[in-house]
């Protein structure tokens, strides 16, 4: 192949009886630059305008530099490889890597004892089959870094590249996460790479609010679609179990007013989620901690030291004790719904009467029959009262201080849809005079 300077075009060209002869042309792209995105790093134009990517394994050399688009620079081993224990992953439709540093091996060896070959030799960061006609057979190693890797979509081979045991565990544990869910999960899994790329490796000017699990960046996906990723805090509790629960929850809620799960990074000791992103911040990113008790079955009451959550939201037997169940989420939903009603948040305010929260301010107006006070001031002049008193009955039947006496979700939903008054009034044990309206 040559590159003709005045159409910027890859001319093809055979040589045959002693002179080379054009047989086809491409257009020339970014990728077809030597090394363009440099080391360990592989250039792919169908993920145009962010074409470069590290392998798995390896971060960018210099994440600035990167932010820039400015990828010579190539990446570097995220974990050192540990030889024995070390594994390989398959990437398809691949340009070999420049075979400076390259074996090749005997033709007649399979994949199976060219994979043998790479992993006895510690140096060996790459295999693949040197001749792909047929099954294909051959071996071929490379040593050292990765050069000038490309996607090449129509005409690419499979390369099998060298990483740490760890990064096996962590797709293993997705791919696991996925089996227990019947293959009914359809939601992608995000490189940490590709997400420190999209929050200028996770920049504090990036940062946009932070909760128990950890910090919430705004990001720039490739495509230009704004995310918002979740980042589980080092040294934060919350483990594979509650994100596998996050997971599924979120992942089969689908509704206009709830924020949306575009997917997930398990990489070593990262864990992160990635929702679609609030401009306009309407929704708070602590509510993301609900959904603890889908954890456990219907009637099972478990006890935990690994609390997570965000204070204000969880119920006091589970702050305390670490005991939590089904009633444990009704505690959450109902401090969500007086939160919605008052306009305040349960944590972080000033109450008259002294109380220490939202919730004791709420009991104090009810046992006073005061209830209608702690409505918003906006949303109390074209308001039902009627409902309004209602959703105010059921969300202090959710806090009831012990589980058993909560409300199930199974009962909020007819007491929500129906005039039940008489119903919620016998099972607070109060005697109240209703309004008309």
């Amino acid at each position: 192949m040559m590159l003709n300077q005045t159409t910027n075009k890859i001319l093809k060209l055979l040589w045959t009886q002693g002179v080379w002869k054009m047989y086809g042309s491409m257009p020339r792209d970014f990728c077809d630059e030597y090394g363009a995105v440099g080391p360990n790093a592989k250039c792919d134009m169908t993920e145009s305008p962010n074409v470069c990517e590290c392998l798995r394994g390896y971060r960018p050399k210099s994440p600035e530099e990167w932010i820039r688009t400015n990828y010579e620079g190539g990446c570097l081993r995220a974990k050192n490889l540990n030889c024995e224990s070390d594994g390989f992953i398959k990437y398809v439709k691949m340009k070999f890597p420049d075979t400076e540093n390259c074996w090749y091996l005997n033709q007649s060896m399979n994949l199976v004892e060219c994979t043998d070959k790479c992993l006895r030799n510690c140096s060996c960061m790459a295999y693949a089959n040197s001749d792909i006609r047929g099954e294909g057979n051959g071996c071929a190693l490379w040593f050292g870094d990765l050069n000038d890797l490309r996607v090449q979509p129509d005409a690419g081979q499979d390369l099998y590249v060298r990483v740490p045991s760890s990064e096996l565990e962590n797709l293993a544990m997705m791919d696991s996460f996925i089996e227990e869910q019947d293959g009914h999960l359809e939601l992608p899994l995000f490189d940490l790479s590709s997400l420190a790329n999209a929050t200028g490796n996770f920049s504090v000017k990036n940062k946009v609010g932070e909760g128990s699990f950890g910090p919430v960046y705004k990001g720039l996906l490739k495509n230009g679609q704004e995310i918002a990723i979740k980042r589980l805090c080092r040294g934060s509790v919350q483990g594979l179990k509650e994100i596998k629960n996050e997971i599924a929850l979120i992942v089969k809620l689908q509704h206009r007013n709830l924020v949306k799960l575009h997917g997930c990074c398990i990489h070593n000791e990262e864990k992160m989620l990635v929702y679609e992103y609030m401009p306009n911040k309407s929704l708070d990113f602590l509510i993301f901690d609900f959904g603890l008790a889908r954890i456990l079955g219907g009637d099972q009451i478990a006890a935990t030291r690994r609390v997570v959550g965000t204070y204000g939201y969880i119920p006091p037997e589970y702050a305390i004790d670490g005991n939590f169940s089904v009633k444990s989420d009704v505690f959450s939903f109902g401090v969500l719904l007086l939160e919605i009603l008052s306009g305040k948040k349960n944590k972080g305010n000033n109450w008259e009467n002294e109380s220490a929260d939202l919730i004791g301010y709420a009991w104090d107006l009810w046992t006073k029959e005061r209830p209608l006070e702690i409505v918003d001031d906006i949303l109390i002049e074209s308001c039902n009262l009627s409902q309004v008193l209602r959703c105010i009955q059921i969300s202090l039947l959710c806090l009831e201080q012990h589980p058993y006496d909560r409300l199930d979700m199974s009962s909020e939903l007819p007491c929500l849809s129906q005039n039940n008054l008489l119903y919620l009034l016998e099972n607070m044990h109060i005697n109240m005079i209703l309004p008309t309206n």
